[in-house]
């Protein structure tokens, strides 16, 4: 019985399987935790700088299959005569055998005229010619040459021959890798009433951190991500820091300020309709645009479009490099 292996792939070609691989490994580096869903789809995430990474990968495959096939044959052979004894050996030794060719036909030859023919030959001797001619013109007969005996016919055999042949035929197996990156909102400061204060002069800082979600597809499933913020602070070129997503400060020395908000979100992630949502680990720090702050005693310029006052480092008459003054 012969085994037959034949094998099988579950994607384009070999070369495709082995880009897959090396692809499936990098996203495996990328992402850790998360789990698979009840369709067999295996997710991770992984939090970055900035943004989080949410992988998604999808296997399958299929058992082998052993089938037996039954091939059968019939073969006939030849079967050669069985040897005859050898003579005995006589007591004289024997004349040596000539090889003979195929008898030759025997030719009977025929006396013509025979002697009683001749008596009615005529006279005279051109008649004589003539009627010998006429008497003796068939050719002699031609006794044919004995047939030789016919060869023997060999007898032959018919064997049929069955073979078995199991064929092998291994299972499928296919898989797939993807993942998508996700960014927050952007965070943006602000400053009330203006970016040029006085000193000792009150300034309400604003950001806008908020609860907000993210979706795109990956592995043609939808992944969503939800960011919730966690903890939002202050940070001023003074040393100085402060909490909160809204805060206020006075500066008590004249100077150029840049201050910044940051906020930390705490992110979660799912794929829609496949699994529930799952905390991904650590927090996503977020920094805000830089509000560049000029404190000082200064005095106030007239605001033509507003009809307001603007705040200035001097007296703008005659002094247009002053502070404020080419506003």
């Amino acid at each position: 019985m012969r085994r037959i292996q034949q094998a099988s792939f579950g994607f384009v070609s070999i070369l495709v399987a082995a880009a897959l691989v090396g692809f499936d490994s990098q996203i495996a580096t990328a992402c850790s935790g998360g789990g698979s869903s009840s369709s067999g789809l295996t997710h991770g995430s992984k939090m970055g700088s900035g943004s989080v990474t949410v992988c998604v990968g999808s296997s399958s495959s299929s058992p082998g299959a052993t089938t037996t096939q039954t091939i059968t044959k019939t073969v006939t052979v030849p079967v050669p005569p069985k040897p005859k004894p050898a003579p005995k050996p006589a007591s004289k030794p024997a004349a040596k055998s000539v090889a003979t060719s195929a008898p030759k036909p025997v030719v009977a030859q025929v006396s013509c005229p025979s002697a009683s023919q001749l008596s009615s030959m005529p006279r005279s001797a051109d008649a004589a010619e003539r009627w010998v001619e006429s008497v003796c013109s068939p050719a002699p007969k031609v006794i044919a040459a004995p047939k030789p005996a016919p060869k023997p016919t060999l007898k032959t055999k018919t064997f049929t021959i069955t073979e078995t042949i199991t064929i092998d035929t291994p299972g499928d197996f296919s898989s797939a890798a993807d993942y998508v990156d996700f960014s927050p909102n952007a965070l943006v400061a602000s400053v009330f009433p203006a970016k040029i204060l006085s000193i000792g002069q009150i300034a309400k800082f604003s950001s806008n951190p908020s609860s907000h979600f993210g979706s795109a597809i990956v592995l043609g499933r939808q992944a969503e991500v939800h960011f919730v913020p966690a903890a939002s602070s202050w940070k001023f070129s003074d040393g100085a820091t402060l909490v909160g997503a809204d805060t206020q400060k006075a500066f008590r020395s004249a100077g150029k300020y840049q201050v910044q908000a940051f906020v930390e979100y705490q992110v979660s992630y799912r794929l829609l309709g496949e699994s529930a949502w799952e905390a991904i680990e650590g927090t996503l720090l977020i920094e805000s645009n830089t509000l560049e702050i000029a404190v000082g005693a200064f005095n106030f310029k007239a605001d033509r479009a507003s009809q307001g006052a603007l705040l200035v480092g001097a007296d703008c008459i005659g002094r247009a490099g002053a502070f404020g003054c080419d506003t």
